[in-house]
């Protein structure tokens, strides 16, 4: 007897069902958010903020400090929650 066939107890195959069940990925509201905006011209950052307007005024000032760095990558990170549907 094979190793298969001691697991099921005999030589016939088991067979199972899969149901696929369709999930959504949405924005979680309570998870809240952290913003950051990084100079693109020196390694200065705001740092990771709250408020959004923490960031952007860290921004406005760092650009009034330093008329050539204008530009800024901004970053979010928020959180997500996974449903099933019809949940």
């Amino acid at each position: 007897m094979n190793a298969f066939a001691q697991k099921t107890g005999g030589d016939s195959m088991t067979r199972s069902v899969y149901r696929f069940v369709e999930h959504t990925i949405r924005h979680a509201p309570e998870g809240g958010a952290i913003f950051e905006l990084f100079c693109a011209t020196c390694p200065e950052t705001s740092g990771p903020q709250v408020q959004q307007d923490t960031a952007q005024d860290w921004a406005l000032k760092h650009t009034a400090r330093n008329a050539t760095h204008d530009l800024f990558r901004r970053e979010v990170t928020d959180y997500a929650r996974v449903t099933r549907e019809g949940s």
